[in-house]
Order: C-alpha cells, then sequence, then structure tokens
C-alpha cells in the first residue's frame, strides 16, 4: 500500500541539467515534494505478522516558469542527469536550500510538470521528514 505522507512546497526553484560535467541551468520552476510510505503485511504463519515500511519520495516540479533554453528530446538525450535546488520553510519559519542531485526521471512534460524520482542517501529523505 502506498500512501502520501507529506507535501513540501519549494521557493526559488531552480532545475539543471549536467551535460559533458557541466552544470547548465535549465529553468526556475515552482517545486513540490510530495514523501510516500509504502507499506506490506508479512503474515507469519501462526502469529499475527508485521508491517515492514519504507519511505520514499518524489520531486514534482510544476509549471516551469522561465526557460533558459529551447528544450526538446535530442537535448535531453545530451544529459546524464538533472539537479534541482530549492528553498524550502522549516517549521521554525527559516529556509533551508535543499539540493537534489542525480535525480531519476519518471515523467517530463516539456509544456507541464516534470516528475522525478528522489533516490539517494537516506539522510535526505531524513530531511524531508522534518521539513
Amino acid at each position: 500500500m502506498q500512501v502520501l505522507i507529506k507535501t513540501l512546497k519549494g521557493e526559488n526553484g531552480e532545475l539543471y541539467a549536467v551535460i559533458d560535467g557541466r552544470r547548465v541551468l535549465l529553468a526556475k520552476c515552482n517545486l513540490r515534494v510530495e514523501v510516500y510510505e509504502h507499506s506490506q503485511k508479512v503474515n507469519i504463519l501462526g502469529a499475527q505478522g508485521y508491517r515492514v515500511k519504507k519511505h520514499n519520495s518524489a520531486l514534482v516540479i510544476c509549471a516551469v516558469t522561465e526557460t533558459t533554453r529551447d528544450v526538446d528530446v535530442d537535448y535531453l538525450q545530451k544529459i546524464s542527469h538533472f539537479e534541482v535546488l530549492g528553498d524550502f520553510q522549516r517549521e521554525d519559519g527559516i529556509f533551508e536550500r535543499v539540493v537534489f542531485d542525480s535525480l531519476s526521471p519518471v515523467d517530463i512534460d516539456l509544456h507541464g510538470n516534470w516528475v522525478f524520482d528522489v533516490s539517494g542517501p537516506a539522510g535526505i529523505m531524513q530531511r524531508l521528514l522534518i521539513l
């Protein structure tokens, strides 16, 4: 079972492409991070069983507000990986800069949302859960 447990809205989002080791700004964007919890019940013969939980997240870039260049399929094929950075407001009111690197694209709509899987060190997930 998959459940959305937290949504974070970011400000000052920037989408970067890494091409031949160079980091290129592709767009300014609005950011939304959705944190999901996957759980699965494990049955044990003769016992009640237990539930296994795993947190992962998807970074959704909504409404690219300003592009720095034309992006098409040919350009996308040159990109080795994507990076996104943005400012997220913590519960104490202070904004924290978060950098997501080595993102895996899930769905790219050149005229809409860009969706990336946020996978990487467990530390980034812990940071997202406390924001």
